[in-house]
Protein backbone atom coordinates (compact mmCIF):
# COMPACT_ATOMS: atom_id res chain seq x y z
CA UNK A 1 0.00 0.00 0.00
CA UNK A 2 2.66 2.34 1.12
CA UNK A 3 4.48 1.34 -2.72
CA UNK A 4 1.63 1.93 -4.30
CA UNK A 5 0.99 5.79 -2.66
CA UNK A 6 5.04 6.43 -3.09
CA UNK A 7 4.15 5.80 -7.09
CA UNK A 8 1.43 7.64 -7.26
CA UNK A 9 3.03 10.86 -5.50
CA UNK A 10 5.94 10.66 -7.77
CA UNK A 11 3.65 10.86 -10.86
CA UNK A 12 2.05 13.45 -10.00
CA UNK A 13 4.94 15.37 -8.94
CA UNK A 14 6.31 14.73 -12.17
CA UNK A 15 2.88 16.40 -13.96
CA UNK A 16 2.90 19.14 -11.77
CA UNK A 17 6.95 20.46 -12.21
CA UNK A 18 7.67 22.38 -15.68
CA UNK A 19 8.54 20.78 -18.42
CA UNK A 20 12.44 21.86 -20.26
CA UNK A 21 10.22 23.18 -23.41
CA UNK A 22 7.99 25.60 -21.48
CA UNK A 23 10.89 26.45 -19.28
CA UNK A 24 13.23 27.35 -22.39
CA UNK A 25 10.01 29.23 -24.31
CA UNK A 26 11.72 31.83 -27.26
CA UNK A 27 12.49 35.43 -26.31
CA UNK A 28 10.16 37.46 -27.81
CA UNK A 29 12.15 39.92 -30.67
CA UNK A 30 12.13 43.55 -29.27
CA UNK A 31 13.72 46.94 -30.43
CA UNK A 32 14.91 49.18 -28.56
CA UNK A 33 13.66 53.03 -28.92
CA UNK A 34 15.75 55.20 -30.31
CA UNK A 35 17.37 58.42 -28.14
CA UNK A 36 17.12 61.12 -30.98
CA UNK A 37 15.69 61.66 -34.54
CA UNK A 38 17.56 60.73 -37.03
CA UNK A 39 18.97 62.94 -39.60
CA UNK A 40 18.29 62.10 -43.46
CA UNK A 41 20.35 63.30 -46.36
CA UNK A 42 18.32 64.28 -49.72
CA UNK A 43 19.30 62.54 -52.56
CA UNK A 44 17.71 63.22 -55.99
CA UNK A 45 13.76 63.21 -55.74
CA UNK A 46 14.02 61.83 -52.22
CA UNK A 47 16.04 61.37 -48.93
CA UNK A 48 17.82 58.36 -47.43
CA UNK A 49 18.70 57.57 -43.62
CA UNK A 50 20.83 55.09 -41.56
CA UNK A 51 18.78 54.17 -38.63
CA UNK A 52 20.88 52.81 -35.61
CA UNK A 53 18.67 49.83 -34.49
CA UNK A 54 19.66 47.48 -31.27
CA UNK A 55 17.26 45.17 -29.62
CA UNK A 56 16.95 41.42 -28.07
CA UNK A 57 15.70 37.88 -29.32
CA UNK A 58 16.75 34.29 -28.52
CA UNK A 59 20.49 33.69 -29.23
CA UNK A 60 21.48 32.74 -32.40
CA UNK A 61 18.12 34.25 -34.02
CA UNK A 62 17.86 35.55 -37.64
CA UNK A 63 15.69 38.53 -37.06
CA UNK A 64 13.95 40.69 -40.42
CA UNK A 65 13.96 44.18 -39.99
CA UNK A 66 11.76 45.88 -42.30
CA UNK A 67 10.32 49.39 -43.50
CA UNK A 68 7.87 51.25 -46.04
CA UNK A 69 10.17 53.04 -48.28
CA UNK A 70 9.73 55.69 -51.27
CA UNK A 71 8.92 52.84 -54.11
CA UNK A 72 9.51 50.02 -52.22
CA UNK A 73 10.12 48.21 -48.89
CA UNK A 74 13.32 48.45 -47.28
CA UNK A 75 14.31 44.99 -45.22
CA UNK A 76 17.95 43.45 -44.36
CA UNK A 77 18.60 40.29 -42.05
CA UNK A 78 20.63 40.31 -38.67
CA UNK A 79 21.52 37.76 -36.15
CA UNK A 80 21.26 38.02 -32.67
CA UNK A 81 24.81 37.18 -30.63
CA UNK A 82 24.75 34.30 -27.91
CA UNK A 83 23.56 36.74 -25.41
CA UNK A 84 20.61 37.65 -27.71
CA UNK A 85 21.46 40.68 -28.61
CA UNK A 86 21.61 42.38 -32.01
CA UNK A 87 22.37 45.56 -33.48
CA UNK A 88 21.94 46.91 -37.14
CA UNK A 89 21.37 49.85 -39.33
CA UNK A 90 18.61 49.84 -41.38
CA UNK A 91 18.65 51.60 -44.88
CA UNK A 92 15.87 53.54 -45.58
CA UNK A 93 14.77 56.20 -48.71
CA UNK A 94 11.72 58.00 -48.50
CA UNK A 95 10.26 60.95 -49.15
CA UNK A 96 11.62 64.46 -48.15
CA UNK A 97 8.29 65.55 -46.47
CA UNK A 98 8.00 62.33 -44.25
CA UNK A 99 9.29 62.80 -40.46
CA UNK A 100 7.96 59.33 -39.14
CA UNK A 101 8.45 56.32 -40.24
CA UNK A 102 7.52 52.49 -38.46
CA UNK A 103 10.10 49.96 -38.57
CA UNK A 104 9.04 46.37 -38.28
CA UNK A 105 10.81 43.17 -36.90
CA UNK A 106 10.16 39.85 -36.68
CA UNK A 107 11.44 36.13 -38.20
CA UNK A 108 12.38 35.55 -41.76
CA UNK A 109 8.95 35.13 -43.89
CA UNK A 110 6.63 35.91 -41.15
CA UNK A 111 4.63 38.24 -39.84
CA UNK A 112 6.23 40.99 -37.77
CA UNK A 113 6.12 40.94 -33.64
CA UNK A 114 7.81 44.05 -33.11
CA UNK A 115 7.28 47.19 -34.19
CA UNK A 116 8.97 51.08 -33.26
CA UNK A 117 8.39 54.65 -34.43
CA UNK A 118 11.22 56.20 -35.62
CA UNK A 119 10.89 59.87 -35.93
CA UNK A 120 13.32 61.49 -38.92
CA UNK A 121 14.77 65.09 -38.86
CA UNK A 122 14.95 65.81 -43.12
CA UNK A 123 17.40 68.24 -44.60
CA UNK A 124 16.67 71.64 -46.76
CA UNK A 125 16.81 70.41 -50.59
CA UNK A 126 18.71 73.29 -52.20
CA UNK A 127 17.23 73.82 -56.02
CA UNK A 128 18.65 75.80 -59.06
CA UNK A 129 21.91 73.65 -59.24
CA UNK A 130 23.00 70.43 -61.32
CA UNK A 131 23.09 67.88 -59.30
CA UNK A 132 25.62 64.58 -59.19
CA UNK A 133 24.13 61.77 -57.47
CA UNK A 134 26.68 59.14 -55.93
CA UNK A 135 26.19 56.02 -55.40
CA UNK A 136 28.10 53.41 -53.44
CA UNK A 137 30.25 51.79 -50.56
CA UNK A 138 32.59 53.07 -48.14
CA UNK A 139 34.79 54.45 -50.54
CA UNK A 140 31.76 56.75 -51.34
CA UNK A 141 31.24 57.36 -47.62
CA UNK A 142 35.25 58.68 -47.66
CA UNK A 143 34.59 60.87 -50.92
CA UNK A 144 31.26 62.35 -50.54
CA UNK A 145 32.34 64.57 -48.33
CA UNK A 146 34.81 66.39 -50.23
CA UNK A 147 33.49 66.34 -53.73
CA UNK A 148 31.76 69.30 -52.92
CA UNK A 149 34.23 71.58 -52.70
CA UNK A 150 36.11 70.13 -56.07
CA UNK A 151 32.85 70.64 -57.91
CA UNK A 152 31.61 74.14 -56.59
CA UNK A 153 27.80 75.05 -57.92
CA UNK A 154 26.76 71.68 -58.38
CA UNK A 155 24.81 69.62 -55.40
CA UNK A 156 25.86 66.61 -54.71
CA UNK A 157 24.04 64.01 -53.36
CA UNK A 158 25.23 60.68 -51.62
CA UNK A 159 23.79 57.19 -50.84
CA UNK A 160 26.26 55.10 -49.83
CA UNK A 161 26.52 51.96 -46.99
CA UNK A 162 29.77 50.06 -46.07
CA UNK A 163 29.96 46.88 -47.76
CA UNK A 164 27.94 47.38 -50.40
CA UNK A 165 28.43 44.95 -53.16
CA UNK A 166 27.61 45.68 -56.68
CA UNK A 167 23.68 44.67 -57.34
CA UNK A 168 22.79 45.51 -54.15
CA UNK A 169 24.05 49.49 -54.76
CA UNK A 170 22.15 49.21 -58.54
CA UNK A 171 19.12 48.33 -56.71
CA UNK A 172 18.81 51.76 -55.18
CA UNK A 173 17.79 52.90 -58.60
CA UNK A 174 14.39 50.68 -57.85
CA UNK A 175 14.07 52.36 -54.67
CA UNK A 176 14.59 56.19 -55.28
CA UNK A 177 12.53 58.81 -56.76
CA UNK A 178 14.35 60.16 -59.64
CA UNK A 179 13.92 63.17 -62.25
CA UNK A 180 12.54 62.61 -65.91
CA UNK A 181 12.70 65.79 -67.27
CA UNK A 182 15.65 67.74 -65.31
CA UNK A 183 19.35 66.32 -66.39
CA UNK A 184 21.72 65.12 -63.50
CA UNK A 185 25.17 63.33 -63.41
CA UNK A 186 24.62 59.81 -61.68
CA UNK A 187 28.32 58.19 -60.73
CA UNK A 188 28.89 55.23 -59.37
CA UNK A 189 31.74 53.89 -56.87
CA UNK A 190 31.13 49.70 -56.84
CA UNK A 191 32.56 46.37 -57.19
CA UNK A 192 34.87 46.99 -54.62
CA UNK A 193 33.73 44.48 -52.66
CA UNK A 194 32.91 41.67 -55.78
CA UNK A 195 35.30 39.40 -56.62
CA UNK A 196 37.09 40.12 -59.93
CA UNK A 197 36.39 37.26 -62.05
CA UNK A 198 32.18 38.69 -62.04
CA UNK A 199 33.41 41.42 -64.93
CA UNK A 200 31.04 40.72 -67.01
CA UNK A 201 28.14 41.18 -64.56
CA UNK A 202 29.91 44.62 -63.99
CA UNK A 203 29.44 45.66 -67.67
CA UNK A 204 25.79 44.63 -67.48
CA UNK A 205 25.45 46.93 -64.64
CA UNK A 206 26.77 49.85 -66.39
CA UNK A 207 24.77 49.56 -69.40
CA UNK A 208 21.72 49.52 -67.22
CA UNK A 209 23.15 52.77 -65.29
CA UNK A 210 22.61 54.50 -68.51
CA UNK A 211 19.08 52.99 -69.12
CA UNK A 212 16.14 55.71 -68.43
CA UNK A 213 18.46 58.52 -67.98
CA UNK A 214 16.99 62.36 -69.32
CA UNK A 215 18.71 63.95 -72.18
CA UNK A 216 21.67 65.70 -71.11
CA UNK A 217 22.37 63.23 -68.41
CA UNK A 218 25.45 60.96 -67.72
CA UNK A 219 26.50 57.73 -65.88
CA UNK A 220 29.83 57.75 -64.26
CA UNK A 221 31.87 54.85 -63.13
CA UNK A 222 34.74 55.16 -61.01
CA UNK A 223 37.96 53.09 -61.86
CA UNK A 224 38.78 50.38 -59.31
CA UNK A 225 42.42 50.37 -57.91
CA UNK A 226 42.47 47.22 -55.81
CA UNK A 227 44.86 44.17 -55.27
CA UNK A 228 44.71 40.86 -56.89
CA UNK A 229 42.24 38.53 -55.34
CA UNK A 230 43.17 34.66 -55.70
CA UNK A 231 45.17 35.94 -58.39
CA UNK A 232 42.65 37.69 -60.78
CA UNK A 233 43.07 41.30 -61.62
CA UNK A 234 40.58 44.04 -61.60
CA UNK A 235 42.18 45.16 -64.96
CA UNK A 236 39.33 43.49 -66.53
CA UNK A 237 36.22 44.84 -64.86
CA UNK A 238 37.99 48.10 -65.67
CA UNK A 239 38.41 47.27 -69.25
CA UNK A 240 34.31 45.88 -69.15
CA UNK A 241 33.10 49.13 -67.72
CA UNK A 242 34.93 51.64 -69.79
CA UNK A 243 33.29 49.63 -72.93
CA UNK A 244 30.19 48.77 -71.84
CA UNK A 245 29.38 52.23 -70.35
CA UNK A 246 29.71 54.10 -73.38
CA UNK A 247 27.37 52.35 -75.62
CA UNK A 248 27.82 49.77 -78.07
CA UNK A 249 30.88 50.79 -80.84
CA UNK A 250 30.20 52.30 -84.04
CA UNK A 251 31.92 50.53 -87.04
CA UNK A 252 35.02 52.34 -88.55
CA UNK A 253 33.55 52.70 -91.90
CA UNK A 254 30.24 54.21 -92.15
CA UNK A 255 29.37 52.36 -95.46
CA UNK A 256 30.18 48.77 -93.60
CA UNK A 257 28.63 46.47 -91.17
CA UNK A 258 30.33 46.01 -87.62
CA UNK A 259 32.99 43.08 -87.82
CA UNK A 260 33.40 43.27 -91.51
CA UNK A 261 36.74 43.07 -93.14
CA UNK A 262 37.92 46.18 -94.00
CA UNK A 263 39.63 47.02 -97.21
CA UNK A 264 43.49 48.57 -96.92
CA UNK A 265 43.22 51.95 -98.90
CA UNK A 266 44.26 51.64 -102.42
CA UNK A 267 48.06 52.40 -102.91
CA UNK A 268 48.90 55.74 -104.42
CA UNK A 269 51.80 54.86 -107.25
CA UNK A 270 54.84 57.05 -106.46
CA UNK A 271 55.61 59.11 -109.13
CA UNK A 272 59.32 59.33 -110.09
CA UNK A 273 61.23 62.80 -110.23
CA UNK A 274 61.55 64.03 -113.30
CA UNK A 275 65.23 63.83 -114.81
CA UNK A 276 66.40 67.20 -114.89
CA UNK A 277 69.65 68.56 -116.99
CA UNK A 278 72.81 69.93 -116.25
CA UNK A 279 71.44 73.10 -116.51
CA UNK A 280 68.66 72.49 -114.09
CA UNK A 281 65.57 72.78 -116.73
CA UNK A 282 63.76 69.57 -117.22
CA UNK A 283 64.38 67.50 -120.13
CA UNK A 284 60.92 67.25 -121.34
CA UNK A 285 60.73 70.96 -120.92
CA UNK A 286 63.38 71.38 -122.56
CA UNK A 287 62.80 69.15 -125.52
CA UNK A 288 59.18 70.20 -126.20
CA UNK A 289 59.19 73.39 -125.35
CA UNK A 290 60.32 76.29 -127.62
CA UNK A 291 62.92 78.68 -125.54
CA UNK A 292 61.34 82.08 -125.02
CA UNK A 293 62.53 84.94 -127.68
CA UNK A 294 65.12 86.81 -125.34
CA UNK A 295 67.58 83.61 -125.26
CA UNK A 296 66.58 82.83 -128.95
CA UNK A 297 68.24 85.89 -130.12
CA UNK A 298 70.75 85.53 -127.33
CA UNK A 299 72.06 82.45 -129.44
CA UNK A 300 71.65 83.62 -132.50
CA UNK A 301 73.79 86.52 -131.51
CA UNK A 302 76.89 84.32 -130.12
CA UNK A 303 76.77 82.12 -133.64
CA UNK A 304 76.77 85.25 -135.65
CA UNK A 305 79.98 86.36 -133.55
CA UNK A 306 81.71 82.62 -133.94
CA UNK A 307 80.81 82.31 -137.29
CA UNK A 308 78.20 78.97 -136.59
CA UNK A 309 74.58 78.45 -136.45
CA UNK A 310 72.86 78.71 -133.43
CA UNK A 311 71.09 75.54 -131.85
CA UNK A 312 67.79 74.74 -132.93
CA UNK A 313 68.71 76.98 -136.15
CA UNK A 314 69.11 74.10 -138.78
CA UNK A 315 65.71 73.03 -137.70
CA UNK A 316 63.67 75.71 -138.49
CA UNK A 317 65.38 76.10 -141.57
Amino acid sequence: MRVTLRVVAAAAAAFAAPTPAAAAAPRPITIDPLDAPVAAAPFLLDANADIPLTGRAAPRAEIQLRARCSLRPCAMRVVADRRGRWKAKLHVVVPPHRTTLFVRAGPPLAEPTAERRVTLDPAPRPGGAPELALVGDSLAQGTGPRLPAALPGWRVTVDAVSGRVLWTGLGILDTVRRPTRRPYALAFSLFTNDHPSRAAELATAARQSVAGLPRGSCALWATIARPRIDGVSYAAANRARAGRARGPRRPAHPRRPVGARHAPPPRVAAQRPRARHRRGLPRTARSSTPPPPAAAASSRARATASGGAPRGALAAA
